[in-house]
């Protein structure tokens, strides 16, 4: 489910066809937040007090196929920088993601954190409330 623009849609989508078609890579590849493994550039692991944290680069140029796979009409400049710190016995607390996106000519400096919660606990996932309200697109989606 998903909402753009004020369209809502939905798919039915495998994890397999999820990773071939929107990231363009296998499901069985070791990722990070669903970044391939093969993606990552530059990884450094360092020490902050208490918490590690790994710094790595993803090519802007893979990530603007991603953005492009979603259908937007924008590019990313150079690379997406991650910093992920964790414990010293891996659990993961935050992400800082630094990158540059032009979106229709527009270009914005973006500084994302995220916070980690619950890691490795499982979730009920359902649908929304109005989820009759979506269209289903799943026929239309990209394939590899």
């Amino acid at each position: 489910y998903a909402q753009h623009a004020g369209e809502k849609v939905k798919a039915t989508v495998s994890k397999e066809d999820y990773y071939k078609n929107f990231l363009g890579s296998d499901a069985n590849e070791s990722k990070i937040f669903n970044i391939p493994e093969s993606w990552f550039v530059d990884i450094t692991i360092k020490q902050d007090g208490e918490e590690y944290y790994i710094l790595f680069s993803v090519s802007g140029d893979e990530y603007s196929k991603l953005i492009q796979n979603a259908n937007l009409n924008a590019s990313v400049a150079e690379t997406v920088d991650y910093k992920v710190y964790f414990t010293k016995e891996g659990k993961i607390l935050r992400m800082i993601t630094d990158f540059s996106i032009n979106v229709d000519g527009v270009v914005a400096t973006t500084h994302a954190e995220s916070i980690f919660e619950n890691v490795g606990t499982t979730e009920a996932i359902t649908a929304p409330a109005d989820a009759d309200s979506y269209t289903d697109v799943t026929s239309n989606l990209p394939t590899a």
